[in-house]
Formats: structure tokens, sequence, C-alpha cells
């Protein structure tokens, strides 16, 4: 394969030529329901994402990953399942797991790691904490 008149031996080399001007960064964000219900979990969890891709102008397909973490109190649906079917995400690597217990912890929280390639440096980048979850990070008020 002759990408910019460089054989290429593999898909990583072609890759790497490619996105060789963007760098991999982490976001996260956050977010609360009042209620562990699905439709409330569905809205919560798009608003973050529509959110987080919007001021950090997230392309779909620049994203490496998703990772979603939940409290304990949530469990009648999976956010990554939401992502996938209502957001069109199909083909991005996605895995929720439940967060710590930590003794007076927020309730009812819905937490992401976005991997993606941006050309914007780090100082750029804007984590999303909407609603209860704006506690959890103060400093990015």
């Amino acid at each position: 394969m002759k990408i910019l008149e460089i054989e290429c031996a593999s898909l990583f080399e072609v890759l790497a030529i490619k996105w060789q001007f963007l760098k991999v960064i982490a976001i996260r964000g956050a977010t609360t329901v009042n209620n562990d219900n699905p439709e409330e979990i569905n809205e919560a969890v798009k608003e973050l994402i529509q959110k987080t891709f919007e001021l950090n102008q997230i392309s779909k397909k620049h994203i490496i990953s998703i990772y979603f973490s939940i409290t304990k109190d949530i469990k009648s649906i999976n956010p990554a399942t939401i992502a996938r079917s209502e957001m069109n995400l199909k083909n991005i690597s996605m895995i929720c797991g439940q967060e710590a217990f930590i003794e007076n912890s927020l309730p009812n929280c819905i937490r992401i790691l976005i991997h993606t390639y941006t050309p914007f440096f780090r100082r750029k980048i804007k984590h999303v904490y909407l609603k209860n979850a704006t506690v959890l990070r103060n400093d990015l008020k």
C-alpha cells in the first residue's frame, strides 16, 4: 500500500502517517440522575456525551474508547448500551464498571472517560460535569 509515496508495511504505519498531527488525550465528565430509571439515565447519558463532543469538537471517527462508571445505585440500564443504540457509537470500544463505593460519595452518578485523537493541546480540553456532578470538580467552574 502506498501513502504519500511511502511504502507501508502495516495498518499501524498507515495510521501513524495519516494521524501524525493528532494527539491522544483523555476527557473526563460526569452527570447525575434523580432516579434509577432507564428514561432518565438515557437523557442524562446523551446530554453528557453530546456536550462533551460539542465542547471538545470530537469527531466519532477519532474516538478510541469510552469508559463509563456508575455508582451502585444505578442498576436499570448500562450507559454503554445507550451510547451504542441511541448515539450510533456502535463501532467504538466501550465498557462500564461500578464506581468504587466510598462513604458519603455522590449518589446516582454516571462518569465517563473518553480516549480520543485530537489536534488540541491538553489545556484546551473541556471536561464536562453536569447537574450534581459539578461538585466533583470545583476547580473547573
